[in-house]
């Protein structure tokens, strides 16, 4: 029997040690059990299969932003200034 709702009480340890109740949506159950179905059928595939998801065996770059690009420059620009110059 499914439960009819989740409800998860959250109180202070110390004064003035206020209580509340949170109780899950519905919107979140229903794509909880959606996130369940799924995650329960790819396991169950790997087991028939034995196959695994993990990690890509192939290489993978990791790309510098935008942001980091332009504040490098920068600092080449100030390191390759004379001090007086730069002053």
């Amino acid at each position: 029997m499914a439960p009819k709702a989740f409800r998860f009480v959250a109180f202070e340890t110390y004064e003035p040690y206020c209580v509340a109740i949170y109780e899950v949506a519905q919107t979140l159950l229903e794509a909880a059990t959606t996130d369940m179905h799924k995650a329960t059928a790819t396991w169950a595939r790997c087991l028939l299969t034995n196959e695994w998801p993990g990690y890509s065996s192939q290489v993978n770059y990791v790309e510098a932003s935008v942001g980091r690009m332009i504040n490098a420059q920068e600092n080449e620009l100030q390191w390759s200034m004379p001090m007086a110059e730069a002053a």
